[in-house]
């Protein structure tokens, strides 16, 4: 996104609310402030997900989930932009300020420079094309539950975090399943996790509380915060 396109995405949004002035305000009140300092002292419209923010930095631009406001907003050195989606939650694919999302959470990159959604209301994994101008939706028949297979017949219940394997594998914290996904080749299947509690040992046999956070290192390891547990988690 270059300065010329922030510009007129932003005369574009008719409905960029107060808090992107402020946060425009005092990115001139102090350059020296970043623009991640900028949007943690105003808030960015609520974009805190349980007190956490969920945010991605891509060619000079930092996404975050505006949780609340159910969108994807994108901010460069100058402007706030309301990058993709709507301000009522919606399930739909499309242009990026056609498309809609509901609650939206965790973000990661995949392979390809394209932003992945854990789009929690609506328990499905989106896809935001910044170069195609669209999103599309990856995994989840948007309505909650539980089920493996493919990728369109899949149910999550609330995933909030995502997180880009070397290979284009991705890794879905599933939330309120006490679960922990993976969507490759069209399919989705559960890496680890059984049922609500605590327990260490084989993967299908191993038991969360509230997953919330993933990420997947080089070497294939996959961490997760396992929140009411208090613990941080390794699947080997």
């Amino acid at each position: 996104m270059n300065e010329a396109w922030a510009a007129k995405a932003v005369r574009r949004d008719q409905d960029l609310d107060a808090v992107d002035v402020q946060i425009l305000d005092a990115m001139q009140d102090d350059a020296r402030k970043s623009r991640a300092e900028v949007a943690r002292q105003v808030g960015l419209s609520a974009a805190a997900v349980h007190e956490r923010i969920h945010k991605l930095e891509r060619a000079g631009v930092i996404y975050l989930s505006d949780f609340y406001q159910h969108r994807i907003r994108a901010i460069t050195a100058t402007h706030v932009v309301a990058f993709a989606g709507k301000s009522v939650p919606s399930k739909a694919d499309g242009g990026l300020l056609d498309a809609g999302f509901r609650w939206p959470a965790g973000l990661a990159l995949d392979g390809s420079d394209r932003i992945v959604v854990a789009d929690s209301g609506n328990h499905q994994i989106r896809l935001v094309d910044v170069a195609g101008a669209k999103v599309t939706t990856i995994a989840g028949a948007g309505v909650e539950g539980f089920a493996d297979g493919t990728a369109s017949e899949a149910r999550f219940s609330a995933p909030l975090d995502v997180s880009v394997a070397a290979g284009d594998e991705i890794y879905v914290a599933d939330q309120y399943n006490y679960k922990i996904r993976e969507i490759a080749g069209g399919q989705v299947r559960t890496v680890a996790g059984s049922s609500e509690g605590f327990a260490d040992g084989p993967a299908a046999q191993a038991r969360f509380r509230s997953v919330t956070n993933v990420a997947v290192d080089g070497e294939g390891t996959v961490y997760l915060a396992d929140s009411y547990n208090h613990r941080v988690r390794a699947i080997y």
